[in-house]
Formats: C-alpha cells, sequence, structure tokens
C-alpha cells in the first residue's frame, strides 16, 4: 500500500467517526442538555448555530478541561459554566470523540498537503 493510500484509508476512518459521532451527539446528547437547561430556565448553551458549529462548540466545552488554554470560560460564542453541569460521563466521552476526530482530520490533512508539497 503507498503512502497515498495509507493517508486516505486514515482520513476517511476518521472522517466516518468525526461524522457518526457528530450526528449521534447532536441527536442525543446536545438534545437533552437543551431540554434539561429549557426545564430549568436556563437559556440555549450556544445561541449561534452555523453549520453545526454549536454541536462543536458544546463538544469542546464538556469535553476539554475547565478554564483551560483549549477551553476556557467564555468564548466568543458562549459561556461554558452553565452547559457544565448538565453534561454526563457519557456525554462528555462522546464530546471527547467528535472533538478529536474533527481536530485529527483537520492534521491530517495539513499533513498530506505538506507530503504533497514535499512531492512536487
Amino acid at each position: 500500500m503507498t503512502n497515498e493510500g495509507i493517508v486516505m484509508f486514515i482520513g476517511l476512518f476518521l472522517f466516518f467517526t468525526f461524522a457518526i459521532s457528530w450526528f449521534v451527539f447532536s441527536r442525543v446528547s446536545v438534545k437533552r442538555i437543551d431540554k434539561e437547561m429549557a426545564a430549568d430556565g436556563v437559556p440555549k448553551a450556544c445561541p449561534v448555530d452555523i453549520i453545526g458549529l454549536r454541536v462543536l462548540t458544546i463538544a469542546a466545552a464538556i469535553s476539554m478541561p475547565y478554564n483551560s488554554i483549549i477551553n476556557p470560560e467564555v468564548t466568543m460564542f458562549m459561556d461554558i459554566r452553565p452547559i457544565q453541569p448538565y453534561a454526563k460521563k457519557h456525554d462528555r466521552i462522546l464530546a471527547f470523540i467528535v472533538f478529536t476526530s474533527v481536530h485529527l482530520c483537520i492534521l491530517l490533512i495539513i499533513f498530506d498537503t505538506f507530503l504533497d508539497y514535499l512531492k512536487s
């Protein structure tokens, strides 16, 4: 198998991992979190929903350590403090899979672009 084949196989695996976990996380975890927050009278965690950005922002908010360089208390899209108590353990695990797989896809694209640049 060539380098392109290996990179393509890893890329497809990461993409499908991201797509499936994003779909499940958005349909199960985010829906439940929004429902529980609405029942408690708390507004939506992230009011901005630009082509799935809300799901990724919520995934980052509940999967990464609180108040770290990756996960500050307040981002330009949301304040993560209200959402933390509503996340359960399985939500955090699924959010970590979403957050990690999308960033690994981005790194793989950069790596593949760099390999193509070295060939030319």
